[in-house]
C-alpha cells in the first residue's frame, strides 16, 4: 500500500521562537515518532531546522530570488505571502497539510490548522498585522480546513463564536511543556555562575513572555516594591511593551527588577528551579504553559483567574485577580514568607504535568491526521 504523504506547516519556528514556535518545535518532534509508526511520509517547512527532529526532512521556507530579496527582513510579509500563494503549489504533492498554527491558505482544501487563541480581537491595536490577518484572511482558511485544533476549551468557544464554526469541525487538543524537565534540558555551570552573577545570590520572582500589555508585567513589577529585598527576573522579547517597561523602571528608580531579554532553554530551566515563585497574571491566554513549566521544575505559581487559566490548572496554583493591586501584592508577601507550605499545591504537580505532555498532544494531533487522510481517501473511492 502506498504511504501517504503530508505537508508539515512549521511556519513559526524561527531562529528565536516566540511560545507558539516553541510549541511548534515541541509539538513535531513528539509527532515523527507517530508519522513514522503510522507509515505517512512527511515534509515540514520552517525558517528554521536548528532543533527539529529528522533535519533532513526539513526545508527552508523561501520565496523565489526577487520576493525573497524584498520581504526577507519583514518576516510577517514573507510568511504570509508563502503561505497564501506559494504553501498551495508545494501541497500539490501531498495528501495533507497540516499547520501547527493558524497560517494557512484559502486555496487549500486538503488542510488542518492551529489556532492557539483570539487575542487579538480583545486587543486589536496590540498587533495590527495580526487582527487584519485574523479578520481578513483566516475566515477564508478556516472555512476551507477539514479540521480546526483548538489548545483549550476556552479557545474553542472563542473560535466557535467569532467565526461561527460547528462544534464538530473543532478539535481540542492540549498544549504539552515537558521539554524543560531535568532528564530534557541540562543546566551547565556557566548559566549557574552567570544566574548568581545577575541575582547576588538575593531571593528572586520570575516571569516569562513579557510581550505585550495584556500580560500584566507592569503590575507585577508595581506590587514587587513590597518586598525591596526580593528581585524580580523577566524575559521577553524585544517589543515596545517590554521595552517600555524597562524605560519606566528606570525612571521611577526601582532597583528589583532586572530585564533579561531571550534566554536559552537551559537557563530559563534554572530560572524556574531558583525562584521564590513564579508570577503569571496575563489577562487573557489561549492556554497559558509558564506556570506549568515552572510545576515542571517543582515552583508554585502566582496566576490570574482569567479567561483560560482557571480551565487548565485547576487547583495547582495561587490565583489572584490582576486587576486587584493588594491581592496581587498580598500574594506575593505570602508566598516569600517562611511559614507558606507550598505542598499544597505541589501535591498536584504529577497529575498536571501528566495531563499536558507533548507526547499527549501529539497523539491527539495523529487522529486528526488520519481522520483528514482516511475521508480523502473515502472520498477519492
Amino acid at each position: 500500500m502506498k504511504a501517504a504523504k503530508i505537508l508539515l506547516n512549521a511556519c513559526m519556528y524561527t531562529e528565536n521562537p516566540p511560545g507558539v514556535g516553541i510549541n511548534t518545535r515541541e509539538a513535531y518532534n513528539a509527532l515523527t515518532i507517530r508519522l513514522n509508526a503510522n507509515n505517512i511520509e512527511y515534509t515540514v517547512y520552517a525558517y528554521n531546522k536548528k532543533g527539529l527532529k529528522n533535519p533532513q526532512f526539513v526545508s527552508e521556507i523561501k520565496l523565489p530570488l526577487l520576493l525573497e530579496f524584498l520581504f526577507r527582513r519583514f518576516i510577517s510579509v514573507h510568511r504570509l505571502i508563502w503561505n497564501i500563494f506559494y504553501l498551495p503549489v508545494i501541497a500539490k504533492k501531498y495528501d495533507l497539510v497540516y499547520s501547527f498554527t493558524s497560517y494557512g491558505s484559502p486555496f487549500l482544501k486538503s488542510q488542518v490548522i492551529t489556532v492557539h487563541d483570539l487575542i487579538c480581537f480583545q486587543y486589536p491595536k496590540q498587533n495590527k498585522f495580526q487582527y487584519i490577518y485574523f479578520k481578513t484572511i483566516l475566515p477564508y482558511i478556516i472555512k476551507s480546513c477539514k479540521k480546526i485544533v483548538v489548545i483549550s476549551e476556552f479557545t474553542r468557544q472563542d473560535v466557535a463564536k467569532h467565526f461561527k464554526v460547528h462544534p464538530d469541525k473543532l478539535q481540542v487538543i492540549y498544549c504539552g511543556h515537558d521539554h524543560l524537565t531535568d532528564s530534557k534540558v541540562v543546566t551547565d555551570e556557566s548559566e549557574l555562575k552567570k544566574l548568581d552573577d545577575i541575582t547576588g545570590g538575593k531571593p528572586f520572582f520570575f516571569t516569562a513572555g513579557a510581550s505585550y500589555g495584556h500580560k500584566n508585567v507592569d503590575k507585577i513589577i508595581e506590587a514587587m516594591q513590597v518586598l525591596p529585598e526580593h528581585l524580580l527576573l523577566v524575559t521577553g522579547p524585544n517589543s515596545a511593551y517590554y521595552n517600555a517597561l524597562k524605560k519606566s523602571t528606570v525612571k521611577k528608580g526601582y532597583s528589583n527588577i532586572i530585564f533579561l531579554n531571550y534566554v536559552s532553554d537551559g537557563f530559563l530551566k534554572l530560572l524556574y528551579k531558583k525562584c521564590v515563585a513564579n508570577i503569571y497574571i496575563s489577562a487573557y491566554e489561549g492556554f497559558g504553559s509558564t506556570p506549568l513549566e515552572a510545576a515542571m521544575n517543582n515552583k508554585v505559581s502566582v496566576v490570574s483567574n482569567k479567561s483560560v487559566l482557571p480551565e487548565i490548572y485547576g487547583d495547582s496554583v495561587m490565583y489572584v485577580d490582576p486587576e486587584n493591586p493588594e491581592e496581587i501584592k498580598n500574594a506575593l508577601i505570602s508566598v516569600a514568607s517562611p511559614g507558606f507550605n507550598a505542598d499544597v499545591y505541589k501535591i498536584k504537580f504529577p497529575g498536571l504535568i501528566n495531563k499536558y505532555s507533548w507526547g499527549n498532544m501529539a497523539d491527539g494531533i495523529i487522529d486528526v491526521i488520519l481522520q483528514g487522510l482516511n475521508k480523502k481517501s473515502n472520498q477519492a473511492a
